[in-house]
């Protein structure tokens, strides 16, 4: 992703006669590399029916953003050029993991469980520069992480024209995510227990 723009802004006195102006050039570069990994694995059984599903998907995203902006305030005495640039590493990495069995039981029935993991991290590298110096309070570096994993397990059967499923599903989250100045330390844990019915 690129872009470029360009502004111009004029200030006037009381008399409106132009006592400054601010010209600013942006250039803006988001070059972007991304790789994904799918596998799937199906095996049916000798028993009619049963089939056993694995699944694994594996992306990774690096994108380098960059911002340099050049600006020149002048006035009617004073002409100054001040150079801002801005640069944000980033780097995005995720893990699925799943896998489902599904078995009858009789003609009309069928018992299936199924687990999930998902493991997921960013990482953000952010620096400001004004004039080829680093500005400190726009120097940081983020880190967030998530894990969830989940587990589940239903039944179905059907008779003629009625029809029910009943299950439990669990489910596990831990997010979390600090920086190198400790603005943004937070971590946060859930189980969720869901059960499952329809008629």
């Amino acid at each position: 992703t690129k872009d470029f723009n360009t502004a111009l802004v004029n200030f006037y006195d009381a008399n409106k006669d132009l006592s400054e102006s601010i010209n600013s050039v942006e250039n803006y570069k988001e070059p972007q590399k991304s790789h994904q990994l799918d596998l799937n694995y199906l095996k049916d059984f000798q028993k009619e029916g049963q089939k056993l599903n694995i699944n694994l998907q594996y992306t990774l995203v690096n994108e380098n953003e960059n911002t340099d902006l050049i600006e020149e305030q002048v006035s009617q005495n004073s002409s100054t050029i001040t150079n801002l640039s801005s640069r944000n590493i980033e780097k995005f990495e995720d893990l699925l993991i799943q896998s489902d069995l599904k078995t009858p039981l009789t003609e009309n029935s069928f018992f299936e469980v199924g687990i999930k993991g998902e493991i997921r991290e960013i990482d953000s590298d952010y620096k400001v520069f004004e004039n080829s110096i680093v500005v400190d309070s726009l120097n940081n570096v983020l880190n967030y992480k998530e894990r969830i994993y989940g587990a589940y397990a239903q039944y179905e059967n059907s008779q003629n024209k009625f029809q029910y499923l009943i299950g439990l599903r669990a489910e596990y989250a831990n997010t979390g995510s600090v920086d190198r100045e400790t603005q943004f330390n937070n971590s946060k844990k859930s189980l969720q227990l869901i059960l499952l019915h329809l008629i």
